[in-house]
């Protein structure tokens, strides 16, 4: 029951209850004071149980201030001349009900007959009826993960390490509902990557859009087909004015009455003054498509869908063909205005008066083709040789990941998983083996998400990116290719960000091994692999071996590159990290200055990795009982952190953590800075990255 309707109960029935038993006291003729004793004594117990009936219930309510929870993710809008579809819906409406009981429903048919829109009729519906929505895109696993770490983190249930857990988290929570929640997952493909996330109990509800029928062993279907005639008529009638119904039934069955067809078709009507359906129709048969477009395997296309496509392309501007092009090889979730550029306005415009795109977001900044529509367009832009020229034109977008620094990489994190997803859709859409030189450069883009991702720290979200990255050079390049090799380096540093240490050793020692097969033992990289190597095994706890090896590393790249290459630098400064973390103080104290001295002479006093060596030798200070002179260093870093990076980045929350250890060593009251660090950590790294457990566990203590 919902709790309006508690209130409201609790409010009537206490009164009432009081009315009763005065008017029984008064017929048994006791005095006043009985009576008001009395209406106390049962009336106090009545009221402790309202205020209990009418208390949340455990799981029915967001984690999050009030409002900032109840639509998750981007419920597209209602379009022109939308058709109830009155039977669907009434079908769809009595499979779900009202929400009181854990329901899985799946409206399932062919792309275009309006599944979405069906949808996103109904959120729209339980949005209006006070009931929270999360719209979740799912036509890959990217996206669906995506949409439930969103999800998560309005709940504040975010646990961005495991995908799989996360699932379980929000499927958990579901469960617990005591009120009515709607989930949609739109565009689904997989029926056990859904599985995992639907409840099995509970007042939630989850509505799924596929044109795949095995979910029919997940969900009651619902099956979703073309718009009736009537609907069909209605529809053009709506957008076109007075019917010759007899030229829109010969259009519309050409078209198969499928939505998206038939808004192709109105689009191309209203735009041509004075063109009949019957000759808009003749222009349709007279296309070719089946010419230009070969038969999709397992799948075949509605033949007047491909054709309205075609014929609306076919009449586009220069700009708008090639804009929709680059639609066509993006992500199929949609691509934000921001990385189209300003010289994009014109051709959109121009692609959403054709309707062959859609806009989406809460301030309409998301512009989405439908993916019938990008079929289409890639198909025939194969055929006519155009579509390695789509993906460059896509590619040139992506390559705004370039311009973002190290410095600036943790602000940036939603650019570089927006520019990973739309980077794969390019991959799909290419023939690596017959088109290398797109192919390579989507390789190059996505190489530098997962770089940056490595920067970040966040090793659990950058394994998948990676493990992905190096199988696709293998594919295209070879097992002995160096940016194969450079691929699987990341994947282990990854591996080893995600804290799996023995596992990325085990990496790194192949790798290793390849590296000096094809590259040489003194080939730089073979140098890099070999010392992060080294790391990989003081981390899996054999400090010992690992320090030995840093030795004959730091020797064998000052022979290589020189004793004042940064790399050479950066050997020394792990080592100095290495000691500190065996419980090698005082020998690491000497050696963190001398590394300090020399990398602020080679890179300049600001630079990052100076910035690095400045911590690690506070730390030594602390660890050899010189805490006061440590906090002094350390107080100074944290401002030149602020300065160079920014209050809120990874790198200055490591000093201000270093620096709260060092107060505390010293007596002083380090909570309020743990609590800032905290709070800043959760935010940027989420509550379960091993530096945000660090935290907590110290302000615990």
């Amino acid at each position: 029951m919902p709790r309006w309707s508690k209130f409201a109960l609790s409010a009537l029935v206490p009164p009432f209850f009081g009315a009763v038993v005065w008017a029984w006291g008064e017929r048994a003729g006791m005095d006043l004071d009985r009576i008001g004793l009395l209406v106390g004594l049962l009336g106090g117990p009545l009221g402790l149980l309202a205020v209990w009936w009418t208390a949340p219930e455990p799981g029915s309510g967001p984690a999050l201030g009030a409002g900032s929870w109840d639509v998750v993710g981007e419920v597209p809008r209602r379009p022109r001349a939308f058709q109830p579809r009155h039977g669907l819906r009434a079908r769809l409406d009595a499979t779900l009900g009202t929400g009181g009981a854990a329901v899985i429903c799946s409206l399932t048919g062919a792309r275009g007959v309006g599944k979405t829109q069906l949808a996103a009729a109904y959120a729209r519906d339980r949005i209006a009826a006070g009931v929270p929505v999360a719209w979740l895109h799912a036509e890959t696993p990217q996206q669906l993960n995506a949409g439930l770490d969103l999800m998560a983190e309005r709940l504040g249930l975010r646990r961005p390490e495991d995908p799989a857990e996360l699932a379980r988290r929000v499927r958990t929570w579901l469960e617990a509902r005591r009120e009515p929640y709607l989930v949609v997952l739109d565009n689904a493909v997989d029926p056990d990557e859904a599985a995992a996330l639907l409840p099995a109990f509970g007042a939630a509800t989850v509505l799924i859009t596929a044109n795949n029928r095995a979910f029919e062993r997940l969900a009651e279907t619902v099956d979703v087909g073309p718009f009736t005639r009537e609907e069909a008529l209605g529809y053009l009638g709506e957008r076109l004015g007075p019917l010759d119904r007899e030229g829109a039934s010969r259009l519309a069955d050409e078209l198969d009455r499928l939505p998206l067809a038939l808004s192709i078709a109105a689009a191309g009507l209203a735009g041509s003054a004075g063109l009949s359906y019957d000759a808009y129709l003749t222009l349709l048969r007279e296309t070719g498509v089946e010419q230009l477009l070969a038969r999709p395997a397992g799948e075949p296309y509605p033949t007047g869908v491909a054709q309205a496509i075609v014929q609306s392309a076919a009449r586009l501007s220069e700009g708008a063909a090639s804009l929709l092009g680059t639609l066509a090889v993006l992500s199929a979730a949609g691509t934000e205005l921001a990385l189209l550029g300003p010289d994009a306005h014109g051709p959109l415009a121009e692609l959403r008066a054709a309707a062959l795109v859609t806009m989406s977001g809460a301030d309409s900044t998301v512009v989405v083709a439908h993916r019938l529509v990008q079929r289409v367009v890639r198909e025939r832009a194969r055929a006519d040789g155009s579509l390695v020229r789509h993906v460059h034109s896509a590619a040139a977008l992506l390559t705004v990941v370039e311009s973002v620094t190290r410095e600036d990489v943790w602000r940036r994190m939603p650019l570089l998983l927006t520019v990973d997803e739309h980077a794969q859709a390019l991959w799909s859409a290419l023939r690596p083996d017959r088109e290398p030189e797109a192919a390579e450069r989507v390789l190059r883009i996505r190489y530098r998400v997962a770089y940056h991702l490595n920067q970040l720290g966040i090793g659990a979200r950058a394994v998948p990116v990676w493990a992905r990255l190096a199988e696709a050079c293998e594919l295209l390049l070879g097992a002995d290719h160096a940016d194969t090799l450079e691929a699987r380096h990341g994947l282990a540093t990854a591996t080893m960000g995600a804290g799996r240490h023995e596992e990325a050793v085990k990496f790194y020692e192949a790798l290793l091994a390849d590296r000096e097969r094809v590259q040489g033992p003194d080939h730089r990289r073979t140098l890099r692999t070999r010392h992060n190597l080294s790391l990989g095994y003081v981390r899996a706890g054999r400090p010992a071996e690992g320090i030995r090896r840093m030795r004959r590393d730091i020797a064998d790249r000052a022979r290589a590159l020189g004793a004042d290459h940064p790399w050479t630098l950066a050997a020394r400064h792990n080592l100095g990290w290495a000691l500190v973390e065996a419980e090698r103080a005082p020998e690491s104290l000497d050696w963190n200055a001398a590394v300090l001295a020399d990398r602020t002479r080679v890179l300049g006093a600001d630079h990052v990795d100076v910035l690095y060596t400045r911590e690690d030798l506070a730390r030594a200070h602390r660890m050899t009982g010189r805490a006061r002179e440590a906090a002094e260093q350390l107080e100074s870093l944290v401002e030149d952190w602020v300065r160079v990076v920014g209050a809120g980045h990874p790198l200055t929350l490591n000093s201000m953590h270093e620096l709260a250890v060092t107060y505390e060593t010293l007596g002083r009251d380090a909570a309020e800075l743990y609590r800032r660090v905290l709070a800043d950590r959760e935010k940027v790294l989420g509550p379960d990255h091993p530096d945000t457990r660090r935290t907590a566990e110290a302000l615990a203590r």
